[in-house]
């Protein structure tokens, strides 16, 4: 689905943009693909929709090599995308896209701060200051590997169980697991920018980890916890939409998108 003007697969292969309506920029986590949000971008209402961006190395992207450092990355994807950034957008990213959306709006501040996402949801990550707990998974022998993918219940059991599929996947998911091990911010980055933080009650990262992301901000955020592990987002797709949508309305106001 694309619009007149709109930038053509591969960065927005299942929706893009469309003049005035705000966008919300949805950046996958570890191995996962545009296609986690499929089923969000028809779950949205007037004046707003939701993009997945596809990142270099899965899905349709699959030939192209993944990024393994954030600076690269986030200068790729901005690159692919600048055309949309234009008019009022929000930003959504879960784990590994938590930390991506950072950078993102953060690479904006500072190189061209008329273009910033008008509010950043940031789900199930730490703050880039604190440092990864336990084992570096991507440094990791395969069946260790494999066996730390299953604990972390985001990869189907009969993915993990293909060999054939995993020896397909293993590159993206190593090179996914670098780029985010190797990410650290030790000094805070002041980003100035409305901010929500969302966490799975289950989940590895408690009420007080979370809110420490209020140490790279220049206001506090709002931290919310949903129900479920570190993959909450599938259970809680509604109430993570509605929650989107009410961010799109704050962004809205100054467009007028909402009737």
């Amino acid at each position: 689905m694309t619009s007149a003007g709109a930038v053509a697969p591969p960065w927005l292969p299942l929706q893009s943009p469309i003049p005035g309506a705000v966008t919300a920029f949805c950046l996958p986590y570890a191995g996962g693909g545009a296609s986690i949000y499929r089923t969000w971008t028809t779950g949205t209402g007037a004046g707003w929709r939701v993009c997945p961006v596809q990142l270099p190395g899965r899905e349709g992207r699959l030939r192209e090599a993944p990024h393994r450092r954030m600076a690269d990355l986030v200068a790729d994807l901005l690159a692919g995308l600048g055309p949309h950034l234009a008019e009022p957008y929000i930003l959504f990213g879960h784990s590994m896209g938590a930390a991506i959306a950072f950078e993102w709006a953060l690479h904006q501040q500072r190189h061209d701060p008329s273009r910033m996402p008008a509010h950043l949801v940031l789900s199930a990550r730490r703050p880039p200051h604190v440092p990864p707990s336990g084992p570096l998974l991507h440094r990791l022998a395969d069946e260790a590997f494999r066996d730390q993918l299953q604990g972390l219940r985001g990869t189907p059991e009969a993915v993990l169980s293909n060999r054939e599929l995993m020896v397909l996947l293993m590159p993206l998911l190593r090179a996914d697991f670098e780029l985010i091990e190797s990410y650290h911010r030790a000094a805070a980055a002041e980003l100035d920018v409305p901010c929500t933080v969302l966490g799975g009650l289950d989940d590895e990262f408690n009420m007080q980890t979370l809110q420490d992301w209020a140490l790279h901000l220049r206001r506090p955020p709002q931290v919310q916890l949903f129900p479920g592990g570190h993959f909450f987002l599938h259970e809680q797709r509604q109430a993570v939409l509605t929650l989107l949508g009410d961010a799109a309305r704050c962004a809205s106001l100054r467009m007028g998108a909402f009737t």
